[in-house]
């Protein structure tokens, strides 16, 4: 029981997240030309997290892959280009490669997070950050400015992940 609270707790942080990233940004039609793909992995912590591979592609197709079972998703491919996007607005091509060696984006790290590494790959080439989930800008638990957008993205991938 308190597995699905957890789930739904987290399902609704994810929709207000999303809604939040739609407002905030406007994002050009063809802004996801810069990039075919995107992978984002999200690796095990030590709690009760979601293991996963999403793979999203220009065309329209997407792949989830939990425990070597890989899932094909029905993506359209306005909703794969608006995903890829998404991306490009949250940082994908401009953040440091890893976010934890930046001080300014984790000055103060909780243990225990899971990591996740998104991998981009567009005409420009790949493109692959590495974001400790456990970085904060503070004791209060918010996230560096800069990886707001970020985050936001990453659960909206969550909310895709868990629902399949």
């Amino acid at each position: 029981m308190r597995l699905i609270s957890f789930r739904l707790t987290l399902l609704a942080l994810a929709i207000g997240a999303v809604s939040a990233c739609f407002k905030r940004s406007t994002i050009p039609a063809d802004a996801s030309s810069s990039l075919d793909s995107l992978a984002l992995t999200r690796g095990a912590c030590y709690g009760t997290c979601d293991v996963y591979e999403f793979v999203v592609r220009r065309a329209g197709t997407a792949t989830l892959r939990r425990k070597s079972v890989e899932s094909r998703l029905s993506v359209t491919p306005d909703a794969a280009r608006h995903l890829l996007a998404s991306a490009l607005a949250a940082g994908v091509l401009t953040l440091p490669s890893r976010i934890q060696s930046d001080s300014a984006l984790c000055p103060l790290e909780a243990s225990d997070h899971s990591t996740i590494v998104l991998t981009a790959y567009g005409a420009a080439g790949v493109n692959r950050i590495e974001h400790y989930t456990g970085c904060y800008i503070s004791h209060d638990l918010r996230v560096a400015p800069r990886l707001e957008r970020l985050v936001i993205f990453e659960h909206r991938v969550d909310s895709i992940a868990t629902v399949h």
